[in-house]
């Protein structure tokens, strides 16, 4: 029994030091994250809600200086799995999607390997771009050239599927691990303001 318990934990301690030692593929040293949920009947409508975000974000960086981001799904949260469709007709791969502010990937320190990030003025205009992770590109593009080209997320329901709009790809950043033995993501980020009641910020 003892060398049982004893085996048992060697072996938690060592899942314990890998866990530590695995690159997640983003910094969260200095960060923190908490969800809002505004009440609707003072909030009617998706203005309402960006305006308060908005607003929000401008209020936590003058007091404290800090920067705020948001995010439908932060980092080590497995998100809704979208079908990832490119503009040349191929089949598509399935993958995470994330609607995220101007500024998170440098404020999660996410690589971004080739292209840029979303700008303030494209978050605020959701406009129909994208920044999609290293994998989905390989896998989509294995000769390379992802830059430039189209994609689209269709979510997957119990009533069917709806596709989004095509977005030309204007980044590619590095893979983040949403869980610790998640290797690569083919994950697909769209910019946007985000005008709904739960956010992370």
């Amino acid at each position: 029994g003892s060398l049982v318990l004893l085996v048992g934990c060697g072996l938690m301690v060592r899942s314990v030091v890998k866990m530590m030692n695995t690159d997640l593929g983003f910094d969260p040293a200095g960060l923190n994250a908490s969800r809002i949920m505004l009440r609707a009947r003072n909030y009617p409508d998706p203005a309402a809600y960006r305006s308060f975000h908005e607003r929000f974000a401008a209020s936590v960086t003058t007091v404290t200086g800090s920067k705020v981001v948001f995010s439908s799904w932060p980092p080590f949260v497995p998100p809704p799995e979208h079908l990832i469709e490119p503009d040349a007709g191929e089949a598509g791969i399935s993958g995470g999607a994330f609607s995220v502010s101007a500024g998170y990937f440098s404020t999660f320190g996410i690589a971004i390997t080739q292209g840029r990030e979303f700008t303030v003025e494209e978050a605020s205009a959701d406009a129909p771009v994208a920044v999609i992770s290293e994998t989905l590109a390989r896998r989509l593009w294995p000769a390379g050239g992802a830059l430039g080209r189209r994609v689209r997320g269709v979510a997957r329901t119990q009533g069917g599927s709806t596709p989004g709009p095509w977005r030309t790809v204007v980044g590619i950043a590095g893979d983040v691990r949403q869980t610790y033995d998640d290797g690569d993501r083919s994950d697909f980020y769209m910019p946007r303001t985000p005008d709904v009641r739960f956010v992370t910020f």
